[in-house]
């Protein structure tokens, strides 16, 4: 029996697991907290917050891993790809590579010299000359650290400075033209740098200005538009020689225009392989896995059409969680819970209380559940 180490004990990473376990293989997962999910339900849980490298290729000699898998945390991935650096698994690409696409700053100066369109990247100096301009961490996630400066005022300037160096691993932040419009990703499956499957979807941050929490699969884009994202990913999958798998990215459209503003190649959170599961009835979670086990990549899963929304549920202010009331009745297929009652919830994005997906009958159904989510009047938190 192989052993696999799944470098993730968080929810999101369910779904790889199920698949992993599924397989036959000895599955050890790897976390600090042992209150998640996965620290809770595994037989093979190993207490270590891999942040601290120092440990971990002892960890993998002692317990004699065949197969490392990030999950879905970009430094999951990071941490996966430095110990690929000193025993190879399959899969992962170079520390170097790894680096471009998860640090912000990098990606952009690599996109700028590869004419891929994101935001303009922008000095200090000539921040208040650009309004309005979006202050961020090279390296942090779910909107953590970010600020968008829209008056010309060098103290907020510099407090979002702070701000952004305080939520960043690295001390580091980057400041670029903000760019407002309809916020899009897109999932692409990749063998031998080209895409052979791939999905768009819709997000919205409503609870967060900058942290998805509602989003659905959407196949409305122009052929123009998509062809050119597709045609700008096998670019970037060229030029850094990528390893067969995911490919995701996070792009904000403007009619016809359209800039991409985050990569990674790690599982996105938030169950965002069972939003693709359930709309496509292709198996996400198993097409990003299977390339770490040195499986070759193949579409899985029989493909069907559901019009499916994904939604966390958040709250804009601290308060303690007692229950959720929906106004109406909805069809749901799936819920997890990230709250018990009694709990204290922090505000948006930090305080999650659980992740549901509703099903609709048709496309009007479907637009109306979506919009009645992103005015917040569907249900009640309380």
């Amino acid at each position: 029996m192989s052993r696999v180490l799944l470098l993730d004990t968080n929810l999101s990473a369910y779904p790889i697991h199920q698949f992993l376990v599924g397989q036959g293989h000895d599955v050890f997962v790897l976390g600090g907290n042992p209150d998640d999910y996965l620290a809770k339900i595994s037989k093979n849980y190993i207490q270590y917050d891999y942040s601290d490298r120092i440990h971990m290729p002892a960890i993998l000699n002692h317990y004699k891993v065949d197969y490392l898998v990030p999950g879905c945390n970009d430094l999951s991935y990071i941490v996966c790809a430095e110990l690929n650096e000193v025993t190879v698994f399959n899969g992962i690409d170079s520390v170097a590579t790894t680096h471009v696409l998860n640090n912000k700053k990098q990606f952009r100066q690599f996109a700028i010299e590869n004419k891929i369109p994101v935001p303009v990247l922008l000095t200090e100096s000539e921040a208040l000359d650009q309004l309005p301009v979006i202050v961020k961490p090279v390296d942090s996630y779910s909107g953590r650290g970010v600020t968008v400066i829209r008056k010309r005022d060098d103290c907020a300037l510099q407090e979002a400075i702070t701000l952004s160096k305080s939520q960043s691993r690295s001390g580091q932040y980057l400041i670029e033209k903000y760019v407002q419009g309809q916020l899009l990703s897109h999932s692409a499956f990749l063998k031998d740098q080209r895409i052979m499957l791939d999905f768009f979807v819709e997000e919205q941050c409503i609870a967060s200005p900058f942290a998805v929490d509602t989003s659905r699969v959407v196949t409305g884009l122009s052929c123009e538009m998509s062809e050119n994202i597709r045609r700008v990913v096998e670019q970037m999958a060229a030029n850094l020689g990528l390893a067969d798998g995911l490919f995701h990215s996070q792009f904000i459209m403007q009619d016809d225009d359209y800039r991409i503003i985050e990569v990674t190649r790690r599982c996105p959170g938030d169950l965002y392989s069972l939003l693709i599961e359930y709309s496509t009835g292709i198996k996400y979670a198993d097409m990003y896995t299977n390339p770490f086990l040195g499986n070759p990549q193949v579409v899985v899963g029989t493909p069907s059409t559901k019009l499916i929304v994904r939604h966390t549920i958040t709250t804009p202010e601290e308060t303690y969680f007692s229950s959720i009331k929906f106004i109406r009745p909805v069809k749901q297929v799936g819920y997890f819970s990230l709250a018990r009652s009694g709990d204290q919830i922090g505000l948006a994005p930090l305080g999650r209380i659980g992740i549901f997906f509703t099903e609709s009958d048709s496309q009007e159904e479907q637009a109306l559940i979506y919009d009645e989510l992103t005015r917040r009047v569907l249900y009640v938190i309380e």
